[in-house]
């Protein structure tokens, strides 16, 4: 395939190009979330031109327990590269969780990975100190693919410069200090609050009774009536009290995704879980009746597999 690129699939489902296909080369990109309190990403890599439908799927890093936070505020980590063999790695990891992902494929000239060097797509985490890469990389020369300009909703930053220990984003470690600080305030706030309402609201002031010196109230006489009986009570039956149901509620983790002109259920399972027979999850999930009719611009919600 002429012209091939290697690249990912962003959350817009269109084909985002890292890198030319058998070209020794390295590219570092810097991904982010498209739904608040996002804690699952899932980097889908391609081998194409510029459409998706046309593009051959590679395989998957999935990195999984991100902390809960706004849309666009965590950062994923994707390395890519090839090296003079033809190999592709692919290493993605998320800092504050110290999650990590690597993917290493050898891609055979008809486009489609050798399954001798697939690991299965085990997914298993690994080590987050002493990992080295399975092929060494030198400096860039600066002969680097051409600017593609990112997507707004996914990626935050590009950068093709390695090593990336030099590179400590600190925003991520400010913004949970002041997120403790704001909650610290305001629960402080709220409570000051309260305690005020409750000893400076004015309540109702009783009257006090007044003796009335020496003079006696005359009462002029009552007949007396006659005993009235007393009516004897009825033993009554104690219930026992129902107890409550309690509801439980299940959240279910998973992403939202925007349909795009032309997408079908089918597809989109494939897109995430790389199987066309699971769109039944995904239709269940959304209230979908019939899964052929789906409407462009609608958005659902993908459940993890």
């Amino acid at each position: 395939m002429a012209d091939s690129r290697i690249g990912i699939k962003i959350a817009d489902g269109s084909f985002y190009p890292i890198m030319e296909e058998g070209k020794r080369a390295k590219k570092r990109l810097v991904l982010t979330t498209v739904n608040d309190r996002q804690t699952n990403v899932q980097i889908d890599l391609y081998r194409g031109r510029e459409e998706i439908e046309s593009a051959s799927y590679i395989g998957s890093l999935l990195i999984e327990n991100i902390p809960a936070a706004a849309k666009g505020s965590p950062e994923i980590e994707l390395v890519v590269g090839i090296d003079d063999d033809g190999n592709l790695t692919a290493e993605a990891s998320e800092g504050q969780s110290g999650e990590k992902r690597t993917l290493s494929v050898r891609i055979d000239d008809n486009g489609t990975p050798s399954a001798y060097d697939i690991p299965d797509f085990d997914l298993s985490q690994e080590p987050s100190e002493g990992f080295e890469p399975d092929f060494p990389f030198d400096e860039l020369d600066g002969d680097s693919d051409e600017d593609v300009p990112p997507s707004e909703d996914f990626f935050s930053e590009t950068s093709d410069d390695y090593p990336l220990e030099e590179e400590v984003p600190r925003r991520s470690r400010i913004r949970p200090l002041l997120i403790t600080l704001l909650v610290i305030l305001s629960l402080a706030f709220i409570g000051l609050l309260i305690y005020c309402l409750m000893n400076y609201l004015p309540g109702e002031k009783a009257l006090p009774l007044r003796a009335s010196g020496n003079e006696v109230e005359q009462t002029a006489p009552v007949a007396e009536s006659p005993p009235v009986p007393v009516p004897v009570p009825q033993a009554t039956v104690e219930q026992a009290p129902v107890p409550e149901r309690e509801t439980v509620r299940v959240e279910v983790e998973g992403v939202w995704y925007r349909i795009r002109w032309g997408d079908t259920l089918w597809d989109i399972s494939s897109s995430f879980y790389s199987t066309p027979w699971l769109y039944g999850q995904i239709a269940e999930e959304n209230n979908i009746n019939n899964p052929d009719i789906i409407f462009a611009e609608q958005k659902i919600f993908i459940p993890t597999k």
